[in-house]
């Protein structure tokens, strides 16, 4: 599976803990992952499972950082849309 990454500019992510949470359109979480850091680049790989388990539909998303001294930090927020396969 593709993985999803991003660069938090001026922070080291090596001992943070990253965390994707995915919401539907009634703000219950639909999906929660974590994923690794490395330097500056945030990493969340979805499996094919939980990919499967998201229903088509459009969702909202936020990937949060918490570092190991305890702080947190929202690093993304944004929209993403599952749609039907189109090859059977």
């Amino acid at each position: 599976n593709a993985s999803l990454t991003w660069t938090v500019t001026g922070k080291t992510l090596d001992a943070a803990t990253i965390t994707l949470t995915i919401r539907d359109r009634a703000d219950s979480v639909a999906l929660t992952t974590t994923g690794s850091g490395s330097g500056e680049v945030a990493t969340v790989s979805l499996s094919a499972t939980q990919t499967d388990s998201l229903a088509v539909g459009k969702y909202k998303f936020d990937l949060q950082i918490t570092y190991s001294g305890g702080s947190l930090q929202t690093a993304a927020v944004g929209s993403v849309v599952v749609e039907e396969a189109q090859t059977r």
